[in-house]
C-alpha cells in the first residue's frame, strides 16, 4: 500500500475528490433506504451505486445515459458479412 497525496497548493483537485466522495455518500444513503437490514451488505450497496453511477446516470447536457447510448450505436450499425476466410481442404479453395 502506497499513501499518495494531492498536488500540492491545487486545493481544485482535492475539491473534486471531495464532491465524488459526498455524491457516492448520497447514493450509498439511497440504496440503504430502500433494503430491509438483511440485505445490507456493503459490497452489493457499493456495486450498486457505482453501476448507477457510471452507467446510468445523466451528465452534461446528455438526453440518454452512456448505457443506451452505447447499446444503441451497436444497434445502429449495419450488420456485415463476416469476414473470415477459410480453405475447402479437399479442393485447396479459400472461400
Amino acid at each position: 500500500i502506497q499513501h499518495m497525496t494531492g498536488i500540492p497548493h491545487n486545493p481544485t483537485g482535492q475539491g473534486i475528490v471531495e464532491r465524488v466522495h459526498q455524491v457516492i455518500k448520497a447514493n450509498i444513503a439511497k440504496q440503504e433506504a430502500g433494503m430491509n437490514t438483511v440485505e445490507r451488505d456493503p459490497h452489493k450497496i457499493l456495486s450498486k451505486v457505482l453501476f448507477v453511477m457510471n452507467l446510468l446516470s445523466l451528465t452534461g447536457n446528455r438526453e440518454a445515459p452512456p448505457v443506451s447510448i452505447h447499446y444503441d450505436h451497436h444497434r445502429a450499425l449495419p450488420e456485415s458479412e463476416i469476414q473470415v476466410f477459410y480453405k475447402d481442404i479437399s479442393t485447396g479453395q479459400w472461400f
